[in-house]
């Protein structure tokens, strides 16, 4: 919308461009940040994923717990 409208030279344009994917970048990572956080704050919950190996114990005390068996 800024670079159609024609406000800018080729250089700013350039420069407009750079800025927005800069800041695609800082929002796609901030993002997946913390999708990362909320699936392994519910990974314990979900018996059907492969446990990571700072949460064996936790999982498989879950499971236990819950009469589930580990495949």
């Amino acid at each position: 919308m800024c670079v159609a409208a024609d406000h800018l030279d080729v250089h700013g344009n350039n420069r407009f461009r750079e800025l927005c994917r800069l800041m695609q970048s800082v929002f796609h990572f901030e993002y997946h940040d913390k999708l990362e956080a909320l699936k392994n704050s519910y990974m314990t919950f979900d018996l059907f994923c492969k446990p990571v190996a700072e949460d064996v114990e936790v999982w498989f005390g879950l499971a236990a717990w819950l009469g589930c068996q580990s495949n």
